[in-house]
C-alpha cells in the first residue's frame, strides 16, 4: 500500500521541479536608440487581405511615431515570403 502511494508523490514531486525558472537574469539589450530611414514591415498570412490590413495599420502606427515605414505588398522587387529557401539561398540573402 504505501509503494502504490509512493510513485503519486514521487511524480508530482519531479513534476513540480521541473517547472523552475530557467532565465534567472535577463538585460535590455537595447539601450541605445538607433535611427532608422525606413522600416520595411512585413506580415506573413495565408490571408491576403488579413496581411496587408496588418502592415497597412503597422505603417501607420510608425507614421504617428515619426518614422517612414513601406508595406512589402507595396514593393515591386520584394523576394516570395511564401518560398521555402535552400542553404545556399539563405546565405545569398543574407
Amino acid at each position: 500500500m504505501k509503494s502504490s502511494t509512493m510513485y503519486p508523490i514521487l511524480f508530482l514531486t519531479l513534476l513540480l521541479s521541473g517547472c523552475s525558472s530557467y532565465l534567472t537574469s535577463s538585460e535590455n539589450i537595447s539601450k541605445t536608440k538607433n535611427s532608422y530611414d525606413k522600416i520595411l514591415v512585413v506580415g506573413r498570412s495565408k490571408d491576403r487581405t488579413a496581411r496587408i490590413k496588418f502592415e497597412n495599420s503597422v505603417v501607420a502606427q510608425l507614421k504617428e511615431k515619426g518614422v517612414e515605414g513601406i508595406a512589402s505588398h507595396s514593393v515591386k522587387s520584394l523576394i516570395n515570403i511564401y518560398q521555402q529557401n535552400s542553404d545556399s539561398q539563405m546565405v545569398t540573402l543574407k
